[in-house]
């Protein structure tokens, strides 16, 4: 949730060159709240950030989700290229970023901008 205006200001920033999706991962599994429950939460948190962009909730446990993807935690932020291949996965598990992880300011905006100036 902190880094998540930073994927805003990139929405807004490379509007009408870049598609930008958020993917809740909150589902545990549990009957007591399945994943349709959490709809409205995203969309009132998402309207509350002016976040103009698709959002989904993940209908599958958020374990199952980490494995798929070989990840061990959030936040992840993955970039497709106009290939549709995957570009770059940021994420922290290897410290790459050190202890205060990735940032939109320092590490996405910028990678996103040097992809976008590429032929």
């Amino acid at each position: 949730m902190r880094e998540f205006p930073g994927l805003v200001q990139l929405h807004n920033q490379y509007a009408g060159q870049v598609i930008c999706l958020s993917f809740n991962l909150d589902f545990d599994g549990g009957t007591d709240r399945p994943s349709a429950s959490q709809l409205a939460e995203v969309r009132a948190f998402a309207e509350r950030q002016s976040a103009r962009f698709t959002h989904m909730v993940s209908s599958e446990t958020d374990t199952a989700i980490y494995e798929r993807l070989d990840l061990a935690s959030i936040p992840a932020v993955l970039v497709y290229g106009a290939d549709g291949k995957l570009s770059k996965r940021f994420d922290n598990e290897s410290n790459e970023y050190g202890d205060e992880g990735f940032s939109y300011q320092a590490d996405i905006i910028p990678y996103v901008g040097s992809l976008l100036e590429s032929p």
